[in-house]
């Protein structure tokens, strides 16, 4: 019965057909598979799995957010394992080899954490000016067909009023000189 149940678990969890265990439970089987996928250092998937058992709200044992934290290292995701490193030393006892690694991994993470989320803020800045230059050069490119638009409507009628009018509305206009060379070839 227990080799079938196993089978009813996923890579990334629980199956539907457990979902009336209790959480605890469900934390349990998910610890399993999470050791199960760091055993074949599948870092991916035991992190995805620390995600679902987090989701369950079944608190972690200090320990567990230690090997969390590992996991996010090797992930190269600093700013998350500075949360779990934080977490754990928060939540452990002071005592014991983990502690003593983590005291020593703390300053490591907390400056590439702090350099990835400097490179997180500039991304994002770069981002940031990347749309407002377009937009800028949206609304460029808008004018310039307005302006174009008005330039054609005033040589469609081929009048001096009508260049006058274009001149007169469009003063800054890309086609100002063209219009005033047109309405004296009208005249």
């Amino acid at each position: 019965l227990v080799s079938v149940f196993l089978y009813g678990v996923g890579a990334s969890g629980i199956s539907i057909a457990q979902s009336d265990l209790p959480k605890e439970v469900q934390a349990d089987l998910l610890q399993q598979q999470i050791f199960s996928a760091l055993g074949n250092r599948n870092y991916e998937a035991a992190q995805s799995l620390f995600e679902d058992r987090r989701a369950l709200g079944v608190e972690a044992s200090p320990s567990l957010l230690f090997v969390e934290s590992q996991v996010l290292i090797r992930l190269k995701d600093f700013v998350a394992a500075e949360r779990r490193l934080t977490d754990y030393l928060a939540a452990s006892d002071r005592q014991g080899e983990d502690y003593k690694k983590a005291l020593a991994l703390f300053p490591k993470v907390k400056a590439s954490a702090d350099a990835e989320r400097d490179r997180q803020e500039k991304a994002a800045a770069e981002e940031k000016e990347r749309q407002r230059i377009a937009a800028v050069q949206a609304e460029k490119e808008k004018a310039a067909r307005i302006d174009r638009a008005a330039f054609e409507e005033a040589k469609a009628k081929n009048t001096i009023e009508a260049y006058a009018k274009y001149v007169e509305e469009k003063p800054a206009g890309d086609y100002v000189v063209a219009a005033e060379a047109a309405a004296w070839s009208v005249a």
